[in-house]
C-alpha cells in the first residue's frame, strides 16, 4: 500500500509543471523565475522583462521559424532561452517588436498585437534606463577616464556594394557614460562595409573594418588605449585587429592607425543595426588639456533653474523649450506618432518620455540624444512635480 501511495504522490508531482505551464515550459531553468541569477548584472531588470513578457510572446508566435538553425532570421524563440536572450539582443529588440505588429507573419504577426507589444515596449525602455544607469555607476564612482570609454552606438544605412562607409563620434557629446562627456576633447571614426566572402558560402556575411582615426578637438595630448567594435551594444572582443592601438594624440588632424588593415567580421547583418566603438582606456594628460594640473578640464554645465514647468518645456524660451524644439512637430494635435500628442499628454506620459529621451539604442527625438542639459531640463520638471 505504501509502495502505490509513493507512485501516486510521484506522478502527481511529475504532473504539476505541466498542468502550470502557461510560462514554465518556455522558459529555459536558467531564467525561470530565478531573478537572483542577475542581480549582479546590469542586465538584471531586462533580462527579467525579456522573460516574463518577449520570450513567451516569441515562443507563442515565432518559434516555427526563429530558432537556432531555423529559417527565420535570428533565434529569438528558440527553446534554449539563454540562447533566445543573447539572439533577442543582437537582433534587437526594436526589430523584433516592429515586426510582431507587422503583416510579416499573417496569422502569426500584426497589429492585433500592438496594444501588448507596446507595453512590453515600455517596460523594456524602462528597463534600459536602470541599465543605463547602472552603467554610470559600476566601479562606485571616482575618475570617469578610469574606465573603459565607449560610444554611442548609430544607425546606418550601408551599401550592399562594395562602398566604405566612414562613421564618427564626437567624444564630448556621444559616450553611453554620461559623466564622461565633455571630457574628452577628440573625435574617432572608422570605416565599416558590408563583408561578403567569396570563399563561402553565399549566405555568410558581416562587417568589414578598416582605418580608425582620431583627432583632438583641442590643444594638448591623449592616450588611446585597445579599441573594439561594439554590435548591437555588445563589445566584440573576439574582433582583436584593433586591441592593440596604445597611441598618444596630439593633433588636430586625423592621425591614422592599422593604415592598410581591415578587420572582417562575419555575423547575421541587418539594416536596423547599430555601430560603435570602444576603448578600453582613454587617459588625458595634464599637460595642454587643462587649465592647470587636474588631467584635463570638465566644461562645468550651464547653471539649470531649480524648477520648470511644462510652459516653458512648450514655450519660445530657447533656454527651456526642449519639447518645443525636439518634441512638437512629430508629437503634437494632428500628427501624434506613437500616439502621443505630447502638448496635452506630457504629465502622463512623463516617465515614458524621458526614458526614452535616454535611451540609447532607441532615442527621441530619433536622430540622438539630446545634450545632457537639455535632458537635465526635464528630469527637474519631473521632480518639481511636473508643474
Amino acid at each position: 500500500m505504501k509502495k502505490k501511495i509513493y507512485i501516486i504522490i510521484l506522478g502527481f508531482l511529475v504532473l504539476i509543471p505541466f498542468q502550470n505551464c502557461g510560462n514554465q515550459f518556455l522558459i529555459d531553468p536558467e531564467l525561470r523565475g530565478e531573478t537572483t541569477l542577475f542581480s549582479k548584472s546590469c542586465d538584471a531588470e531586462l533580462r527579467n522583462v525579456f522573460q516574463h513578457s518577449f520570450y513567451p510572446f516569441l515562443r507563442a508566435h515565432c518559434a516555427a521559424c526563429h530558432f537556432d538553425g531555423g529559417s527565420g532570421f535570428g533565434f529569438f524563440a528558440d527553446p534554449n532561452a539563454s540562447r533566445a536572450w543573447e539572439s533577442f539582443m543582437s537582433t534587437t529588440p526594436q526589430t523584433i517588436e516592429r515586426r510582431a505588429i507587422s503583416d510579416h507573419q499573417s496569422g502569426f504577426t500584426g497589429p492585433q498585437h500592438t496594444v501588448l507589444i507596446e507595453s512590453f515596449k515600455a517596460q523594456r525602455l524602462k528597463a534600459e534606463n536602470t541599465q543605463e544607469l547602472c552603467r554610470q555607476n559600476q566601479g562606485g564612482g571616482g575618475n570617469p577616464l578610469k574606465l573603459p570609454v565607449q560610444t554611442i552606438e548609430k544607425t546606418t544605412t550601408i551599401p550592399m556594394a562594395n562602398a566604405w562607409v566612414t562613421l564618427t563620434w564626437n567624444l564630448q557629446m556621444d559616450t553611453v557614460r554620461l559623466d564622461q562627456r565633455n571630457l574628452i576633447p577628440a573625435e574617432v571614426s572608422i570605416e565599416v562595409r558590408h563583408f561578403k566572402p567569396t570563399n563561402l558560402a553565399s549566405a555568410i556575411s558581416g562587417y568589414e573594418f578598416r582605418n580608425p582615426k582620431i583627432r583632438l578637438l583641442k590643444d594638448g595630448n591623449i592616450k588611446f588605449n585597445g579599441l573594439y567594435i561594439t554590435i548591437n551594444n555588445k563589445v566584440r572582443d573576439d574582433l582583436t585587429m584593433f586591441s592593440s592601438l596604445s597611441n598618444n594624440v596630439s593633433t588636430s588632424e586625423f592621425t591614422s592607425f592599422f593604415s592598410g588593415s581591415t578587420a572582417p567580421y562575419l555575423t547575421s547583418v541587418d539594416p536596423l543595426d547599430t555601430l560603435g566603438l570602444h576603448f578600453n582606456l582613454v587617459e588625458l594628460n595634464s599637460q595642454g588639456t587643462g587649465s592647470g594640473g587636474g588631467g584635463g578640464d570638465v566644461i562645468d554645465n550651464p547653471l539649470l533653474p531649480q524648477t520648470v514647468t511644462l510652459a516653458q518645456l512648450l514655450g519660445n524660451d530657447p533656454a527651456l523649450n526642449v519639447f518645443a524644439a525636439s518634441c512638437v512637430s512629430c508629437h503634437r494635435p494632428g500628427n501624434a506618432l506613437g500616439s502621443l500628442d505630447i502638448t496635452t499628454e506630457a504629465r502622463q506620459q512623463s516617465d515614458i518620455i524621458l526614458s526614452r529621451m535616454k535611451n540609447l539604442n532607441n532615442p527621441m527625438p530619433r536622430s540622438g540624444l539630446l545634450p545632457d542639459n537639455r535632458i537635465r531640463l526635464v528630469e527637474i520638471w519631473i521632480n518639481s512635480g511636473r508643474p
